[in-house]
């Protein structure tokens, strides 16, 4: 996602950004359980995010009102740090539908072969990395290999960016397992990845020192528990435009493909866009 460029300074909350206290590049050891070291790209970020972005920043805000609790619910079961659902905004600024050209899909982009080996359905008929619980269980799973392989979450987050076969190469080309070695033989995207991690952690938890608004711009919201009939909503389901497909083909189906926090709810459908 691009965002536009702030149009004035901004003063960052309690945090120290003097040159002297912040590298230009994470240190090796990212502490995920407080991911609060501004470095400078992190900062231009930031900056960005709050200034002529303000307004996608505040929907961004607003979404993660709806999808958080399951994933943090999700993540303490699985011991991985909380900080690490702030990683769908990166991926997708919390749209469940968003495509990327790459053919990367859902709240955390994950691209098809990935999603088939942490065994999602990815078919003509039915894609599950559209279903924000069963590809969040994924993404969770992948996260968790990633910093078994690398131990260290500077490392596996940026091989969940762009493989954990290029950062292999880029630790064997550094000859070293430190991030800020290994850094500059990843992608320039890959590069950038970790600072804007960085960014919206910060501003996820200090919102309200800077004055946003969580505005939320789904058009659907949780209303009870219970198998939910289909067949009268064709083409209008979250998600159901992949998951789901022409709604004649599917009758009546369990939620677990609709739901959305981590228990199970029924979808209420704003339909008056379609």
């Amino acid at each position: 996602f691009t965002f536009g460029i702030a149009t004035s300074a901004v003063a960052f909350s309690g945090w120290d950004l003097s040159l002297r206290s912040y590298n230009t590049f994470l240190p090796h050891h990212f502490d995920m359980s407080t991911p609060n070291r501004l470095t400078l790209e992190a900062r231009r970020y930031v900056e960005r995010y709050l200034g002529n972005s303000r307004s996608e920043t505040e929907a961004v805000l607003g979404r993660a009102e709806v999808f958080f609790p399951a994933m943090e619910v999700a993540l303490k079961e699985a011991g991985l740090p909380d900080a690490l659902k702030y990683l769908p905004i990166v991926e997708s600024m919390l749209m469940p539908e968003v495509v990327s050209r790459s053919g990367a899909v859902g709240l955390w982009q994950i691209m098809p072969l990935t999603a088939r080996y942490l065994g999602l359905r990815v078919d003509e008929r039915v894609d599950e990395r559209l279903d924000p619980v069963l590809s969040g269980r994924a993404a969770i799973r992948l996260l968790q290999e990633l910093y078994a392989e690398f131990g260290d979450w500077s490392l596996a987050l940026s091989a969940y960016n762009c493989g954990p076969g290029r950062v292999r190469r880029a630790i064997e080309k550094a000859q070293s397992r430190e991030y800020g070695q290994v850094r500059f033989f990843l992608p320039k995207q890959t590069r950038a990845y970790l600072s804007k991690f960085v960014a919206i952690a910060h501003i996820a938890r200090r919102w309200q020192d800077y004055g946003l608004e969580p505005k939320n711009d789904l058009r659907f919201q949780v209303v009870g528990s219970k198998e939910v009939p289909i067949s009268g909503y064709p083409g209008v389901l979250m998600a159901s435009r992949r998951v789901l497909g022409s709604s004649s083909a599917a009758g009546k189906m369990t939620i677990s493909t609709l739901r959305l926090l981590a228990w199970p709810c029924v979808v209420s459908l704003d339909t008056s866009g379609e």
